[in-house]
């Protein structure tokens, strides 16, 4: 009981925040800029935060050297973001330790997956990293590391109403290396991005974003990426369907007094394609709910429920097993998590205790929960701290 009670209560530090294209839902006060007064080099912003968080699980799946690990401690992220944000040239950049906590991955013998998926190479500190070019308040071009135009759940916890990124969450690029163009409009913003995809060193993948603003609080986006050409890792054929998939989605972020509704449907899917190694187009279909109501200036309560189903190939399974196993659970694979997040801020300091479950259906077997993987269902108690600047 000691060690459960010690794993509960262990955070650690993190800084950070992520600039994204279209306007924030979370259920806190994320990090207050900073500025900096350089002289000729102009005003930098500097945000900052810490968290990090113990946690227990049922059913836990037994990591590389054969323990199962039901409590887990860690630091969530370590990192800083330093923004010139005016004038012709302008850049933004986070550097820092981070992981990403993900709800549902079979591969994750703790409970947050936090390595990089195969085919992606995180060698460095820098989360992101972009310099733009500004001439007017319509249009900007920026180059670098720089964020994924797909989704609506970000890779920071704190900018999340949950805890958890939700599968379909997850299964987005995240960051690439390459080049982005931002046009704006009245309340139409359009962007468009050439980059490395999954992070793989080969220039070929495209993104783009529609968001179409109903209020200041309030938008609709719809986003799309895909493959322009054939990616191929040596060795790592599992990487090629992540690597050489398509996707498309669309949801809204609206808010009504103080609830925050924002329900997004996501298909990705990989094409048919012998070079590459594809039998059959093998694809998923996510669907997630997410809420958050801002019960006073203190408390607030985030929530989500999230599905997402595949397909498979029975007539060649083993196939199947390379390139339509999208969450570590076989190929054909649907399943559902729910999670719960009360979230406690006073100025800078939170305190989000997270209560969260996640179902399988038509898993492979021996790829379900559990010491011998065969259990459909995993319970989850996290205690997450935190201090953001």
């Amino acid at each position: 009981m000691k060690k459960l009670m010690y794993s509960m209560l262990v955070c650690g530090l993190g800084i950070g925040a992520i600039l994204a294209a279209a306007p924030e839902a979370r259920a806190m006060n994320g990090p207050q800029a900073i500025p900096v007064d350089l002289g000729p080099l102009g005003t930098w912003d500097v945000l900052g935060g810490i968290d990090g968080y113990g946690a227990v699980v049922s059913n836990p799946i037994p990591d590389g050297s054969g323990r199962e690990n039901p409590t887990n401690a860690a630091i969530a992220n370590a990192q800083i973001h330093i923004v010139k944000p005016s004038g012709l040239v302008r850049f933004n950049v986070e550097i820092g330790a981070y992981s990403f906590p993900v709800i549902g991955y079979a591969d994750s013998p703790k409970i947050l997956y936090t390595r990089p998926r195969a085919g992606q190479i995180y060698t460095d500190p820098v989360h992101f990293a972009a310099v733009s070019l500004n001439p007017s308040d319509h249009f900007s071009i920026e180059i670098g590391k720089l964020t994924s135009l797909e989704g609506f759940e970000y890779g920071r916890d704190w900018k999340n109403p949950n805890f958890f990124l939700s599968g379909p969450g997850y299964d987005e690029i995240g960051t690439g290396r390459g080049v982005q163009a931002n046009f704006s409009y009245g309340p139409v913003t359009l962007n468009a991005q050439f980059s490395d995809g999954y992070y793989t060193k080969q220039f070929n993948y495209v993104q783009a974003a529609l968001t179409y603003t109903l209020n200041p609080a309030s938008y609709v986006y719809l986003y799309g990426g895909f493959n322009a050409g054939r990616t191929i890792i040596a060795g790592k054929p599992a990487a090629s369907a992540f690597d050489n998939s398509n996707m498309v989605g669309g949801g809204i972020n609206y808010v009504v007094g103080k609830l925050t509704l924002q329900p997004y449907v996501q298909y990705q899917w990989t094409p048919k394609d012998p070079v590459v190694g594809a039998a059959k187009t093998y694809g998923y279909m996510g669907a997630v709910l997410s809420t958050d109501y801002q019960v006073s200036k203190q408390w607030s309560v985030g929530s989500q429920i999230a599905w997402v189903g595949s397909n498979t190939d029975k007539a060649d399974r083993a196939n199947a097993a390379i390139y339509g196993d999208w969450f570590g659970f076989g190929a054909g694979v649907s399943y559902w998590s729910f999670q719960v997040n009360p979230t406690w801020q006073y100025k800078n300091v939170f305190v989000r205790p997270v209560m969260a479950y996640v179902h399988l259906s038509h898993y492979a077997q021996g790829q379900g929960f559990g010491a011998d993987r065969g259990g459909p269902g995993q319970f989850y108690g996290v205690l997450e701290l935190g201090f953001l600047l």
